[in-house]
């Protein structure tokens, strides 16, 4: 694991050969700095980082998930999501991380809520140009 600062001086030369990166996509940025979108009718911002990075490098885009087995036990299950993230806008890709995201968490709500504050931001008409979900902020 390596800070997104010290990622930002070796990125570009990473970038230049065939590499694997894992991101923490799951993180809550400054309000002001991300997507807004619905999460489980909730208004909340995204980080736009990954989706850009990417659309730039033609980059595939691989879900993991995990699976709590026992105490102290995880299974992460790989599944590539996005072949050509060129086709798509980031946007596009945000929302269909939200949509995964989404499904990991109804299916073992255990395994996430207890460490994400992911509400913790309200959301305000300032931030209604970020804003990309088609469905409207609930609550308004």
């Amino acid at each position: 694991m390596i800070p997104t600062a010290t990622f930002r001086e070796v990125g570009r030369e990473l970038t230049k050969k065939q590499y694997v990166i894992f991101l923490g996509a799951d993180q809550n940025p400054q309000p002001q700095n991300g997507y807004w979108l619905n999460f489980f009718n909730k208004p909340i911002p995204l980080v736009w980082g990954p989706y850009k990075a990417a659309i730039k490098n033609d980059t595939a885009i691989v879900f993991v998930n995990s699976t709590k087995i026992r105490r102290g036990f995880y299974r992460y299950n790989c599944e590539e999501a996005i072949e050509n993230p060129k086709d798509f806008t980031p946007e596009q890709l945000a929302l269909k991380f939200r949509d995964f995201l989404q499904e990991s968490v109804k299916n073992e709500p255990d395994n996430y809520l207890w460490t994400h504050r992911r509400w913790r931001y309200e959301f305000r008409d300032i931030f209604r140009d970020l804003w990309i979900d088609d469905k409207a902020p609930c609550p308004l």
